[in-house]
């Protein structure tokens, strides 16, 4: 089950990306024939640079902080219950979640 979770997480990162990606391309302008209109300025150069990175950043974290949150939350109530170091009761949170171990 955790192998399968986990296909279908990177499949959802996967596809933000790609929307991400497709709305940033067409929110481009369309080129413009004259030489002196085509010449990006420095703020228009910025913008593009960053401006499909912000959202993507976004859509990695909130997928990512949940998952890390609930392996933080099962690590530290599994080492407490069971007086484990932090290290193993991670160990047995993420072999456990991934249905390794």
């Amino acid at each position: 089950m955790g192998i399968g979770i986990i296909g279908i997480a990177l499949g959802y990162i996967g596809q933000n990306v790609i929307q991400t990606q497709v709305e940033e391309l067409q929110k481009k302008p369309q080129p413009v024939e004259s030489e002196e209109e085509c010449a990006p300025t420095e703020i228009e150069t910025k913008e593009d640079n960053h401006g499909f990175l912000i959202p993507m950043i976004k859509s990695i974290f909130m997928f990512f902080f949940p998952l890390v949150a609930m392996v933080i939350i099962g690590s530290v109530i599994v080492g407490h219950i069971e007086r484990w170091s932090w290290v193993d009761s991670f160990y047995w949170c993420v072999m456990t979640g991934t249905s390794v171990g």
